[in-house]
């Protein structure tokens, strides 16, 4: 289905209907027994390095857990909750660079809003979820010179859309048999990177959607993946237990083992460090190019509900400061020397 942006906010349910029909016959409950989601999916933090926003699961407030499902900001300063909006938003998130809007998606819509959470437009066309498959918005991200947008969903596509503030325009749709599951833009977003299982690492044009000749495909294979402030793309390769690098041009090569169930999820900074974190207690800190990478785990004071035995996304601030999401304890931020908590919704 073609991509299509709507001015201000528009329900999922008034979006054009994508072609698709539930199947006859199976019940709801088959997709929806599951393990409760209580890790938020997404955080990000704003240019200015001010804000920080995450995505409340639903299962917590289905759980009792929390009053408000959906988008959550807080001072970073402080770790307190700035505002919580119970509007459901679960997928993905990512500032514009500029710092005038912010992209929060459901599982199949994106909303562009302005700092003061007003909806600027509505973008449609991934495909929604059906009785027997689940299909979700899993990554978003702009380019640097903040020109596109990405982003990526389990229906096998990536889309791109112009995003300059004031503007928006459906762009190319990419598809694959494989199924996608992260993506990153280069430093000077020529190039977007975009990782798919089994499928490895594809480079398209950031800018028009073609893929370039340089693409290692199949050779690199990974679950993870970000592109360092070099133009370094870093991916998890959980099957070796290593990192792996692809620079602008192609050139593969082989980076250090990583810990033990650690590699889930990547994150880069603006020093040229990339964070990743996994399903284990302990995150890796790597520079494309050194040997070592540092292994840090994140550590609480005793009032914690329960010991840390899972994280999920991270993200660095402008500043260095690195900020990872625990399963029990929420927002961690770790400013290089001790850790901190930020208040639980």
């Amino acid at each position: 289905m073609a991509s299509t942006c709507y001015e201000g906010d528009v329900p999922a349910d008034e979006l054009p209907d994508t072609g698709f029909e539930l199947p006859f016959g199976l019940p709801v409950e088959t997709f929806q027994r599951r393990e409760p989601q209580l890790i938020p999916g997404a955080i990000a933090v704003s240019p200015d390095g001010k804000t920080a926003v995450a995505l409340e699961p639903p299962d917590r407030k289905f759980l009792d857990l929390s009053r408000t499902a959906g988008t959550t900001y807080w001072d970073v300063a402080s770790g307190q909750i700035i505002e919580r909006r119970d509007d459901w938003m679960s997928g993905a998130l990512a500032w514009h660079p500029s710092g005038e809007l912010l992209a929060v998606s459901s599982q199949e819509r994106i909303l562009l809003m302005s700092p003061d959470g007003q909806a600027q437009w509505t973008l449609g066309g991934h495909q929604e979820s059906t009785r027997r498959v689940v299909r979700e918005i899993r990554d978003l991200a702009f380019s640097p010179d903040g020109e596109r947008l990405a982003s990526l969903s389990t229906d096998r596509t990536v889309r791109l859309w112009s995003a300059a503030p004031g503007t928006c325009d459906p762009g190319r749709v990419l598809s694959w048999r494989h199924r996608p599951i992260a993506l990153a833009f280069s430093p000077d977003s020529a190039v977007l990177g975009i990782l798919l299982e089994e499928g490895g690492l594809l480079l398209h044009d950031g800018r028009t959607g073609e893929k370039l000749s340089q693409s290692p495909g199949q050779e690199v294979q990974g679950m993870a993946l970000a592109c360092s402030a070099d133009g370094v793309f870093v991916i998890s390769d959980q099957e070796t237990g290593t990192l792996r690098t692809v620079a602008l041009d192609g050139t593969v090569a082989d980076g250090p083992a990583l810990p033990t169930n650690c590699g889930q999820y990547a994150a880069a900074g603006p020093d040229g460090q990339v964070v990743l974190t996994g399903t284990g207690s302990d995150l890796a800190l790597w520079t494309p190019g050194q040997t070592e990478l540092q292994v840090l785990t994140p550590e609480v004071d005793d009032s914690a509900p329960s010991p840390i035995t899972e994280l999920g996304r991270p993200a660095i601030a402008p500043d260095g400061t690195l900020y990872v999401i625990s399963r029990w304890q929420g927002i961690l931020r770790f400013d290089g020397t001790s850790w901190g908590t930020f208040e639980m919704p």
